[in-house]
């Protein structure tokens, strides 16, 4: 029994953190049907809002480049603490956007406030990710997927009940409810920390964490043709989620669901990312995590073949085919996380990286920063693309990259040894 005991209290540091996870899941969740329906109502067209979900882009690279160093300067765990502070304050802000006057404000003040919780939710994320790597670093993939499937349930959770909210009152109140609950973790996060107190590199003097940092050279990795191809399609993630932040809502719109069924629909695309974040687990535990992201690959390709559907199939848009497209998507969508996920860690520690924080974090804000990077340029192209020539050539366009990017994928998994480089780390 006290062994039990020890061994829960060992891991009650992840707690905190798989509860914050869920409700930052809930929070990115509310953005994408909720706030273009917000934006058209006050005028915006779909490419202006578009780039309100760019600058939250944005902030996230700000953000992912700025939590090395910050990490240094302050500790993972108060890293942590800042962020969650921040994205409570983003969240109370974000709701208050109900109440701008007139377009032009209510297009400023979103930039301004997505550019502020995009910092603060990277900082979050990414602080999260690079401890927990450090700590579970033997299986990098059955981590991701876990964690996913936690981001995944996260996400249902935040497209249905914000939508409930607003029916029930107006557009704010999932924003304010969601990001007070999200803090409630924060005195347990300041007792146990984000790392377990007996990690060995936690009782390292602060300047030689510092060193390990500034003298290691990570940057090697990004000539790694591996490497940027499981960046790549990492950024694919993001990549997706932004088409649909601009594009999803207004294509749906011509069904006129109400705000509970608009959540449902998105719902969909969150238990595909919930059960592919289980397999994909598994696979990475299997290491077959190649094969299992060239399938989910595909399934993207058909999915965008289908949710318009694009104008070369002669059949009128249909909320079936849309919402059976979510599916696919949400698998598709978490197989880019978790499987490049593992193979860029499993990358970096075959060429010799140190098995420690200063990687994890390295490879975390690099690949995080690119692909919120290609999420900034996807949402306004996507918006105005949609905007202009309509969803389904919109559609047809990420359809067209998803199918010229098939035979890397292809390669990745069948002949890897044709991207790997020569490169490998060298100690300072």
């Amino acid at each position: 029994m006290y062994e039990v005991l020890t061994a829960l209290k060992r891991m009650a540091w992840i707690v905190p953190l798989a509860y914050t996870y869920l409700w930052t899941a809930a929070i990115f969740a509310m953005f994408p049907p909720f706030y273009p329906g917000l934006a058209t109502s006050r005028g915006l067209e779909a490419w202006k809002f578009g780039f309100v979900f760019s600058a939250l882009k944005c902030g996230m690279s700000l953000g992912s480049f700025s939590i090395r160093k910050m990490m240094t300067w302050l500790s993972p765990t108060k890293t942590y603490l800042l962020g969650q502070a921040g994205a409570l304050l983003f969240c109370l802000c974000f709701g208050s956007l109900y109440w701008a006057p007139s377009a032009n404000t209510l297009l400023w003040l979103s930039l301004f406030t997505f550019i502020f919780g995009g910092i603060f939710l990277m900082i979050l994320s990414v602080t999260m990710y690079a401890a927990a790597n450090s700590v579970c670093s033997s299986n990098p993939g059955v981590l991701a997927g876990t964690m996913e499937a936690i981001y995944g349930i996260g996400n249902m959770i935040g497209s249905v009940t914000g939508g409930a909210l607003i029916d029930l009152w107006a557009f704010p109140l999932p924003f304010f409810v969601v990001g007070v609950v999200q803090a409630l973790s924060s005195p347990f996060v300041a007792i146990y920390g984000i790392i377990p107190k007996e990690r060995p590199q936690d009782s390292a003097p602060k300047a030689r964490i510092m060193q390990k940092i500034e003298g290691a050279k990570f940057w090697f990795l990004l000539t790694d043709p591996e490497f940027l191809v499981c960046a790549i399609s990492f950024a694919f993630n993001w990549i997706l989620m932004g088409f649909n932040q601009t594009t999803l809502e207004p294509h749906l719109s011509q069904f006129q669901l109400s705000s509970t069924h608009l959540g449902e629909i998105y719902m969909v695309q969150s238990a595909g990312y919930v059960i592919a974040s289980v397999l994909s687990a598994i696979f990475c535990n299997m290491q077959k995590e190649r094969s299992f992201l060239f399938v989910c690959h595909v399934m993207a390709v058909v999915a965008y073949l289908i949710v318009g559907p694009i104008p070369f199939i002669p059949i009128s848009p249909n909320l079936w085919m849309a919402g059976s497209a979510q599916l696919g998507i949400g698998i598709a969508t978490s197989a880019y996380f978790v499987c490049s996920s593992c193979l860029l860690n499993t990358t970096a520690l075959s060429r010799g990286c140190p098995d420690n924080l200063q990687t994890t974090s390295f490879v975390s804000s690099v690949t995080f920063g690119c692909a919120v990077l290609c999420a900034c340029i996807t949402a306004p192209t996507a918006g105005y693309v949609s905007g202009t020539y309509g969803y389904r050539t919109a559609s047809m366009v990420l359809f067209g990259v998803l199918l010229v990017w098939t035979p890397v994928v292809l390669i990745l998994w069948l002949r890897p040894s044709l991207l790997r480089g020569s490169k490998t780390f060298r100690y300072p």
